[in-house]
């Protein structure tokens, strides 16, 4: 990571929240912003909102309270983007689009958060079609919610 830094490298993502707590500390020097793209439990919220720039999983409403509750003043507002499960996929973290409003607007009450998109990762396709419906799809969420 730090050879990728040298080369101007800025943004690291992470799945795990203590492999990336480790890294953290290990790179403290640079200048680094970290996302989580992983799933995040609640338990974690504490580290997430005081160690992390990006929160690309929201997907419940206890997270929201948790993490607002847990980030700093002296940091910017923590960024999040909603995840949503567009294909309803079991097994597959994201709130149903039919949730992501209600996310939404407790995301906008909380103050040290700030939502900055959705995030999906459609149902796996042989069929490039069924992939680009599911983007389709969260465009129209998207754009709805930008609407509210």
């Amino acid at each position: 990571m730090r050879a990728l830094a040298a080369c101007g490298q800025r943004y690291f993502g992470e799945n795990y929240v203590q492999e990336a707590l480790a890294k953290q500390r290990e790179l403290a020097d640079l200048p680094l912003q970290w996302h989580l793209i992983g799933p995040l439990q609640s338990n974690k919220c504490r580290e997430v909102a005081r160690h992390f720039d990006w929160l690309e999983s929201l997907d419940r409403a206890k997270l929201v309270a948790l993490l607002d509750a847990a980030r700093p003043a002296a940091l910017p507002p923590l960024n999040v983007l909603i995840q949503v499960n567009i294909d309803d996929e079991a097994g597959k973290s994201g709130c149903t689009p039919d949730q992501a409003a209600g996310l939404a607007h407790l995301v906008a009450q909380a103050p040290r958060l700030a939502l900055r998109g959705l995030m999906a990762i459609p149902a796996p396709a042989p069929d490039r079609t069924q992939r680009a419906d599911a983007f389709r799809r969260m465009r129209t969420l998207f754009d709805a919610l930008r609407a509210q």
